[in-house]
C-alpha cells in the first residue's frame, strides 16, 4: 500500500521536472549559441592555430611552372628567413594581395617563394606574366597534396619560415601592410630563432611603407625622448673575442645599431653609419653596431669586406640577449645614447646617417656634457635582472 503511494507521488514529481526541462533546453541552447557567436565575434577569421608551428616545413619537392627553371622543396626553406605564399590564378584575394609582395621584391627585404594551389600551369604563368613575378622560386601543386601536408584551408596563405626551416607563422587571407603591423606588435620573442621571424616582419613593416629615411625624413622618424631613460649594460664580443659592454662607451655619445648581415635594411645603410664614424668618431663619439649573426664575427668581417666598410668596429651578440633587453621589435633599430649611456633617441628602419641633418640632430647629443652623479650612481648600482627587466618593459611600453 504505501510503496503505491510513493509511485504514485513520485509520478507527478517526475512530470513537473520533465516539464521544467522543456524550459531549460531552448535557455541553455540559447546559451551556448550566445558563446558561440560572442567567440566568434572576437575571434579573428585568420588566426586559425595551425598544428606546424614551430615544427619543420613538411617535406615536399613541386616542380617549377612552365618556362621557369626553380622549383620548389624543403630542403630550400633551410639557410634564411623567407616567406612561402600560396595563390592561385583563380584567386581573386590573391590578386588583392599581390602589389604588396611585388613592393617587397623591390625593397629586396626577404625571398618570396610562391606555391601555386590548384592551378592550371598555363593559368598561373599568364598571371603573373600579368601581374609581375615577385618569386624567387615557384612550385606547381596541381593536385594540391602539398597544400595538405602544410595545413592549408585555402588561398591565399602566407608562411614566415625561420633559417631552420621550421615554420614561425602563418596567416590565413590576403596579406596587407596593417596585417604586418598588427603581427609584429602582437608577437613577443622567446628564443633568437623566433626573433628572427619578428625581425622579419618588422623589416616587411619598413618595406611596405615609404622606403628609405631620407634627410627629410629623418627628422620625422627620429624619435626625441622627453627624458634620457636608462639603458641595459648590455654585453656582446669584439673581432678579438673579448668581452664588451655598454659600459665601455660612456663618456661618449653612441649611436648603437643593431643589426644583422641577413637583414637588407640593415645592409644598406651600413655604409652610411660607417662614413658618420668616420666623420665624427673620436673621444666625444662612437657609432657601435652589434650584429646579431650566429656566424658571430667571421659572418660580419666577409659582409664588411665585401662592401668596404673601413671605419666602423666588429661587434656580436650570438646569444640575442641585447635585442631582446633592449626591447627592439625589427632591424634595424637604433639608439642614440647621451654621454651618461641613457637612451635620448631610437628610429627602427634604415637612414641616410651621414646627411647633414642628421649630424644637425646629433650635435647637441654630442656637445652635451656628461653628468658625473648620474655616471656614479651608474657605477655603484649596476642593474639586476629584476632592474633589467623593468627597464626592458619601459621601454617597450614607451616605443
Amino acid at each position: 500500500m504505501k510503496a503505491e503511494m510513493t509511485l504514485s507521488s513520485s509520478a507527478p514529481a517526475d512530470k513537473r521536472w520533465i516539464g521544467r526541462l522543456r524550459y531549460l533546453i531552448p535557455v541553455a541552447a540559447f546559451a551556448a549559441l550566445a558563446l558561440t557567436l560572442g567567440w566568434g565575434l572576437t575571434h579573428h577569421p585568420r588566426e586559425i592555430p595551425s598544428a606546424l608551428i614551430g615544427k619543420p616545413v613538411p617535406r615536399f619537392t613541386l616542380p617549377p611552372l612552365p618556362g621557369r627553371t626553380l622549383g620548389l622543396s624543403n630542403t630550400d626553406l633551410v639557410g634564411e628567413v623567407s616567406l612561402v605564399n600560396v595563390f592561385a590564378s583563380w584567386c581573386v584575394a590573391c590578386r588583392a594581395e599581390h602589389p604588396l609582395f611585388m613592393q617587397l621584391k623591390a625593397e629586396g627585404t626577404v625571398p618570396i617563394h610562391g606555391l601555386d594551389y590548384k592551378d592550371q600551369p598555363e593559368n598561373a604563368v599568364r598571371w603573373l606574366n600579368t601581374l609581375g613575378d615577385p618569386f624567387t622560386r615557384t612550385g606547381a601543386d596541381a593536385d594540391g597534396r602539398v597544400a595538405i601536408d602544410w595545413g592549408i584551408y585555402g588561398v591565399p596563405e602566407t608562411f614566415v619560415v625561420g633559417k631552420d626551416g621550421r615554420i614561425a607563422y602563418k596567416h590565413i587571407g590576403p596579406l596587407t601592410s596593417e596585417d604586418l603591423e598588427e603581427k609584429a606588435a602582437m608577437r613577443s620573442v622567446a628564443r633568437l630563432d623566433r626573433f628572427a621571424a619578428a625581425c622579419l616582419m618588422g623589416g616587411l613593416i619598413i618595406a611596405a611603407q615609404p622606403r628609405h629615411a631620407t634627410a627629410q625624413e629623418f627628422s620625422k622618424t627620429f624619435i626625441m625622448h622627453e627624458a634620457a631613460k636608462p639603458v641595459p649594460r648590455i654585453k656582446f664580443e669584439d673581432d678579438q673575442g673579448q668581452a664588451r659592454s655598454l659600459a665601455d662607451f660612456e663618456g661618449k655619445a653612441v649611436v648603437l645599431n643593431l643589426w644583422a648581415t641577413w637583414c637588407v635594411p640593415c645592409r644598406k645603410e651600413m655604409p652610411a653609419l660607417d662614413r658618420l664614424q668616420g666623420s665624427l668618431g673620436g673621444s666625444d663619439f662612437a657609432v657601435v653596431p652589434v650584429s646579431i649573426d650566429h656566424g658571430g664575427i667571421q659572418v660580419v668581417a666577409k659582409f664588411y669586406a665585401d662592401i668596404g666598410i673601413r671605419n666602423l668596429p666588429m661587434y656580436v651578440d650570438t646569444s640575442g640577449k641585447a635585442i631582446r633587453e633592449l626591447g627592439a621589435m625589427g632591424l634595424p633599430t637604433t639608439l642614440v645614447l647621451d654621454r651618461d649611456g641613457e637612451e635620448v633617441a631610437r628610429i627602427v628602419g634604415p637612414a641616410e646617417w651621414d646627411a647633414p641633418e642628421v649630424a644637425e640632430l646629433l650635435m647637441p647629443v654630442i656637445a652635451k656634457p656628461s653628468d658625473p652623479i648620474k655616471r656614479a650612481r651608474h657605477d655603484a648600482d649596476p642593474p639586476g635582472p629584476l632592474a633589467r627587466v623593468f627597464r626592458w618593459l619601459n621601454s617597450f611600453l614607451v616605443n
